[in-house]
């Protein structure tokens, strides 16, 4: 059960529609992918327009995995597919990996998809636990999960916190943990579930995501994000980072 379909099922009017939510929803359109020896900047420029949606490149994972960004490399034709299977399968060979971070479509390797994901900056206010979270999700467009099971007991818990500017893996932990439940994550997904649930599932759970570079090394800190390099409109070749 997703997040926002819990929330109606506790009665309570769901998220209204967000940047997030509409990125996530444009890699779930249907239609064709195609590439004959594209660049790896030529493929994100195709996502762009495909998508309409804001495509940045990891340059620290790209780099790191050993792939130059200007070589060509992809090659695949699907079709009648959704998108964001298309662009699975194109970039499955170079160990990449496509997702959104917010508003935005990131192309990066698992590690640090998940890891920016999951180091959204993020604010919240006091409200109903399940409201507060499902939020969230819906403006963040992560994975928080609810615990179905925890139905009765999220509909009627209150998050009495305020936070401002942290990562959204901090704030879920948090408003999960005053409101009398643990929220535990396993890859890109943040569970929330009771603190008898979630003591049975920490043996399979994650830690918190790192705050390096998991395939670089490059650190980053609460006010600086990881580099990214933005797939201009034309498709042309970005300069590097400290150019910009």
């Amino acid at each position: 059960m997703t997040t926002l379909l819990f929330l109606t099922a506790l009665g309570l009017a769901p998220a209204a529609d967000t940047p997030a939510q509409r990125a996530k929803a444009a890699l779930d359109e249907t239609g064709s992918v195609v590439a004959e020896s594209q660049t790896l900047t030529e493929f994100a420029a195709t996502v762009k327009m495909k998508t309409r949606a804001e495509v940045v490149l990891d340059q620290s994972a790209v780099l790191a995995g050993g792939i130059d960004p200007n070589s060509p490399t992809i090659t695949v034709t699907v079709r009648d597919v959704k998108l964001r299977d298309g662009y699975a399968a194109a970039l499955a060979p170079l160990g990449l990996r496509i997702g959104t971070v917010g508003a935005t479509v990131v192309i990066s390797t698992d590690e640090g998809l998940t890891a920016r994901q999951m180091r959204q900056r993020v604010s919240l206010s006091p409200g109903p636990a399940g409201v507060v979270l499902a939020d969230l999700a819906s403006r963040t467009g992560a994975n928080i999960v609810l615990d179905p099971r925890q139905k009765k007991q999220l509909g009627e818990a209150t998050c009495e916190l305020t936070l401002s500017d942290v990562t959204l893996e901090t704030a879920v932990r948090l408003a999960a943990e005053v409101s009398g439940f643990r929220a535990v994550r396993m890859g890109n997904v943040l569970f929330v579930t009771s603190n008898e649930r979630a003591e049975k599932l920490r043996a399979d759970a994650d830690g918190p995501t790192p705050a390096a570079h998991p395939v670089s090394g490059v650190q980053t800190t609460e006010d600086r994000p990881l580099p990214f390099v933005p797939v201009p409109p034309s498709g042309g070749v970005p300069p590097p980072p400290g150019n910009r």
